[in-house]
C-alpha cells in the first residue's frame, strides 16, 4: 500500500494509482465490517449478568455466583493448603503477602493460626513425620491427579461431588483461562489458582470480569479499525481520479511549438 501510495503520488498515472485506490476502498470495507461486527453484539456485561447473577431453575433458583461460590468452599478454598493437600514450605511467606488474616478468615474460612476454630481451618505449609499426606503440593492440579482422584467415588457430600464432576469437565477450560488472562474461578474468585503454581501467588481477578475486560478492549481496536477504514476508503477514491499524468512546462512548451495554430 505504501508502494503505491508514493508511486500514485510521484507519477501520478492509473497503473499505479487504480491499484491502490482499489486496494484502499476494499480494505476500507473490511475494517468497517469488522466495526460493525464488533458493536452489533451485545454488552460483555449482559452475559455475566445472564451467566452469574441470574437465578435458574437448573441451579434449583440459585445464581451461577451462589453455585460457584459454595462448590469453590466446599473443594478448592477448603483442600488446597491443608492437611490433605499441604502446599510447599517455601511457599508460606509468597502466599502470606496476598492474604491478610482478615480476609483470609472472613472470605474463606481459613486461618494463619497454627490452630483454628470457630470454624476457620488453619494454612499448612510442608510436612511432618506424623502428617498422614507425606507430599508437598505446588498446584491445586497436582493434589487432586495425586490425592482427590483415586478417592473420587467417596464424596462426603453433594456440593463437593458437584465441585468434583465440575473440575473435571472444566480444567482444560480453566486452564487456558489462568493462562491467558491470569484470572481465576468463574462467577466466584477462589482462594487458589486451580492449574497455576503457588509460587505465581493467588488469582485477583474473576475469569469472567477478565474476559469482559478483553471484549471491551477488542471494541476500542474495533472503533480504531472503523477510522482507519475511513481514511483508507477516502485515500481510495481520491486517488482513482490521478489516472493522468501532469505535463511538465517543457512538454507544454513543446506542444505550442508544434502546434500549427495562429495565436
Amino acid at each position: 500500500m505504501a508502494i503505491l501510495l508514493f508511486l500514485s503520488a510521484k507519477w501520478r498515472t492509473g497503473i499505479f494509482a487504480c491499484p491502490f485506490g482499489l486496494i484502499g476502498v476494499l480494505g476500507g470495507i473490511v475494517l468497517l465490517v469488522g466495526f460493525g461486527f464488533a458493536i452489533s453484539t451485545k454488552d460483555p456485561t449482559f452475559y455475566k449478568d445472564a451467566v452469574c447473577n441470574t437465578k435458574m431453575a437448573g441451579l434449583q433458583w440459585k445464581t451461577g455466583a451462589e453455585v460457584s461460590r459454595s462448590m469453590n468452599m466446599e473443594f478448592i478454598n477448603k483442600i488446597m493448603c491443608s492437611k490433605d493437600c499441604p502446599c510447599e514450605a517455601d511457599h508460606h511467606d509468597i502466599i502470606e503477602d496476598d492474604v491478610n488474616e482478615k480476609t483470609l478468615s472472613t472470605a474463606f474460612k481459613r486461618t494463619w493460626k497454627e490452630k483454628g476454630g470457630d470454624g476457620l481451618l488453619p494454612m499448612k505449609f510442608g510436612v511432618e513425620d506424623d502428617d498422614s499426606v507425606k507430599k508437598e503440593f505446588a498446584t491445586f492440579e497436582d493434589c487432586y491427579n495425586e490425592v482427590l482422584a483415586p478417592k473420587a467415588g467417596n464424596a462426603p457430600n453433594d456440593v463437593y461431588k458437584a465441585a468434583l464432576n465440575n473440575y473435571k469437565k472444566q480444567v482444560n477450560k480453566i486452564r487456558y483461562y489462568e493462562e491467558e488472562f491470569e484470572c481465576g474461578g468463574i462467577c466466584d474468585l477462589p482462594l487458589f489458582y486451580t492449574t497455576k503454581p503457588m509460587a505465581d501467588g493467588l488469582p485477583e481477578e474473576d475469569c469472567i470480569d477478565a474476559i469482559i475486560e478483553s471484549e471491551l478492549d477488542n471494541k476500542i481496536i474495533a472503533g480504531i479499525n472503523c477510522g482507519a477504514g475511513v481514511i483508507f476508503i477516502l485515500l481510495g477514491l481520491a486517488s482513482i481520479p490521478c489516472g493522468g499524468k501532469k505535463k511538465g512546462k517543457k512538454e507544454k512548451h513543446q506542444e505550442l511549438a508544434e502546434d500549427p495554430t495562429p495565436r
